[in-house]
């Protein structure tokens, strides 16, 4: 949780301690003064640098340096484990009136920028400079061969750094840098292999599971997991709708870049942590105040509103995909990962797929399935109206209200009212959870009026609802696109072996032995030399072959005769005249013209 001091006179020597552990350290020099202070940077602990000593953690002594010049804070997307794929993530804002210069690059005011370890931010004309050192460096996983041909064909225009915001099963999320301006994006990685037209959950067959994108048992799906490529039509549609979409609440796409394995979709870069690190280090006990739920889901709903004119829903709405753009004291609520969204263009619009996460499912969704895995409920845009539902009433009581697999029901819903009444909720505000949670979908509250609500339209809290939402979309801008948004990647493979499909053969001899991993020296080198086959009409492929059916005849013999079965057949013994073996064999057969064969 931040904390600001009431009244201190900190002094270049000496660090103020924080809450949390220590993430890393910022170090302030000024070359005119030739002063010098270490901060330790606490990862629930905000620190202000600036030249107001009483406010501020580290006193800048400068007369470019505003009163409050830059504040620090820290995301943490593991909690508890800061050596993961993620580790924190340090923010620098910049809140002052003359300016700072992060590597070189202006701040625009306002603005907010990922620190990497070694990072300078600069005040006034660079007398004093503030550097970053992490603690946790950041492990920077390497691309394939394949991805870092498919960046060239866009490196004028974007650089993608190593450094990852989040991963996932088949994509992940990296820092990413805009040439022309400077400025930081997220881009994110999705690699997959080959398209299908619907992944199995969509074409309705399927079972339930915590995650309600399941395919039929037995396969990948039936675990919670889906393959890469049953990810791609997901990923596409999830590019294709987020460019046509152009709203303060809604992530903003830039560019999106194809080709047949990868997809690189860049992005606004979101700094305040998702909806569930927000509660957690701003919430009182767990939560947030009866204000803050409203302005939170205030913007939300303006998200839903946005996307339903337009006949889109989200289907996966939860605080895992709701971001937050902190802008001083207030905020801007970003709707994210639009994977599960879809255009609702049917006659009725209706959809038919089980989808989303379990805990924010909708009943209907939930009813889906029967007892036999047969399709058998469709459902309308009111699961987004759910799913508000329930995000709001995380907002307000810090638990998940519907954590069961089993089927909903309304004495759970009675549960959680009876949880909300012990919170001392107002009436109106358990009235518009309950409005939304209600298992009927035709009788549950639309967009519309949820925004027309009581709970968010009385004069006090609207008031401050407005002056919220201002001040968090003041530096938001649309997004300038182009016919070129969408761009298709025709980069040919690697001739990096990993990257190649291992059943290459060269079709024509112009084909260079590197093109192929069974074609290189080395491979030949480790090869086994199979044999010529010998031709079957030499003299001595024709002795081999008499002499294998002559002695599979006598061994067939013996074992008849070892074996004491009564038999009219009359034997002799024959002498061979190539090994000089004695055997008894029936007495007719040929053997003494196969010795003189021999």
């Amino acid at each position: 949780m931040s904390r600001r001091p009431r009244s201190r006179s900190p002094s270049s020597s000496s660090p103020v301690r924080g809450e949390g552990m220590v993430v890393g350290t910022l170090v302030l020099r000024n070359s005119a003064t030739k002063l010098f202070c270490e901060q330790p940077v606490y990862s629930e602990t905000e620190i202000l640098a600036g030249r107001d000593r009483h406010l501020c953690h580290m006193h800048v002594i400068d007369v470019y340096a505003s009163h409050c010049h830059l504040r620090f804070y820290t995301v943490l997307f593991n909690e508890g484990d800061p050596t993961g794929p993620v580790p924190p993530m340090v923010y620098a804002q910049d809140v002052s009136r003359n300016g700072t210069r992060w590597n070189g690059i202006p701040m625009e005011q306002g603005s907010t920028v990922l620190l990497g370890d070694g990072d300078l931010l600069a005040i006034g004309p660079g007398r004093s400079t503030i550097q970053f050192h992490a603690r946790y460096p950041c492990p920077e996983p390497r691309f394939t061969e394949l991805e870092n041909s498919e960046m060239r064909e866009f490196e004028d225009d974007y650089e993608v750094s190593p450094r990852r915001l989040g991963v996932g099963a088949f994509a992940n999320v990296h820092v990413a840098i805009k040439k022309a301006s400077g400025k930081q994006l997220a881009c994110k990685i999705v690699r997959v292999k080959s398209s299908h037209d619907k992944s199995p959950a969509e074409s309705g067959e399927g079972k339930f599971h915590r995650f309600l994108e399941v395919g039929k048992l037995g396969s990948n799906q039936a675990s919670g997991q889906t393959t890469p490529e049953e990810k791609v039509p997901r990923s596409q549609r999830e590019s294709q709708i987020l460019l046509k979409l152009s709203h303060p609440n809604i992530v903003t796409v830039h560019n999106v870049f194809r080709s047949p394995r990868t997809i690189y979709i860049f992005s606004e870069m979101i700094t305040g942590g998702d909806l569930y690190s927000f509660i957690r280090s701003k919430g009182q006990r767990g939560h947030l105040d009866e204000l803050a739920s409203a302005k939170i889901t205030h913007q939300l709903l303006l998200a839903v509103d946005y996307l339903h004119d337009q006949e889109i829903v989200h289907r996966d709405i939860k605080p895992d995909n709701i971001l937050m753009d902190i802008v001083g004291q207030d905020y801007r609520v970003v709707l994210t990962d639009f994977g599960l969204a879809r255009v609702a263009n049917s006659p009725d619009k209706r959809m038919s797929a089980s989808v989303g996460t379990f805990d924010y499912a909708a009943p209907e969704i939930r009813r889906y399935f029967d007892y036999h895995g047969r399709r058998k409920h469709s459902y309308t845009k009111a699961v987004d109206m759910w799913a508000v539902g329930s995000v709001t009433a995380v907002l307000l009581t810090g638990e998940y209200p519907f954590n069961s697999e089993r089927e909903l029901i309304q004495e759970q819903v009675d549960d959680l009212v009876c949880s909300m009444r012990k919170a001392e909720l107002r009436v109106r505000v358990i009235e518009f959870v309950t409005s939304l949670l209600i298992l009927d979908e035709v009788e549950r509250m639309n967009v519309k009026e949820a925004l027309r609500h009581r709970w968010l339209t009385e004069p006090a809290t609207e008031t401050k609802i407005a002056e919220c939402y201002a001040n968090g979309t003041k530096h938001w801008t649309p997004a300038q696109r182009t016919e070129s948004s969408c761009v298709i990647l025709r980069t040919a493979p690697p001739k990096k072996s990993a990257d190649k499909p291992r059943d290459h053969v060269p079709e024509t001899p112009e084909q260079e032995l590197e093109s192929s991993p069974f074609f290189t020296v080395e491979y030949q080198a480790k090869r086994i030399r199979i044999p010529t086959k010998r031709a079957l009409d030499t003299p001595d492929t024709k002795l081999r072959n008499i002499l294998f059916m002559a002695s599979q005849s006598i061994s067939q013999s013996a074992h008849t005769l070892s074996s004491g079965e009564k038999t009219d057949e009359v034997y002799e013994e024959v002498v061979n005249s190539v090994t000089g073996r004695k055997k008894r064999c029936i007495y007719g057969w040929e053997v003494d013209e196969l010795a003189k064969w021999v």
